[in-house]
């Protein structure tokens, strides 16, 4: 997420980005409200079996955020390529509601 709000800084302006990360922080809490919403994924490995994504909230809908037992990642669907969680990406939701 941290990348997604630089570049629209560099791209686009300010208000622009904060209006990301407003948008991401809605979606974050309607998933804290409702742990079942969004698109269960199907996988064949049985460890990714409890993946379900969500897409963020207009007019950032082309990202999504991936929740797998209360992690988060966030995705642009609008990247060149395929990219990647690296490790330190995923958030866990307990610990944001913990603090």
């Amino acid at each position: 997420m941290t990348l997604q709000y630089r570049w629209y800084l560099e791209n686009a302006d300010f208000d622009v980005a904060e209006r990301y990360l407003l948008a991401v922080h809605e979606t974050i809490q309607s998933i804290a409200g409702q742990p079942d919403l969004g698109i269960r994924r199907h996988f064949a490995a049985p460890e990714l079996a409890r993946i379900r994504s969500i897409q963020v909230r207009r007019p950032f809908d082309r990202h999504l955020l991936f929740d797998w037992d209360g992690a988060l990642c966030a995705l642009s669907a609008s990247c060149m390529g395929p990219e990647i969680c690296r490790a330190g990406s995923w958030k866990s939701r307990k610990a944001d509601h913990d603090s």
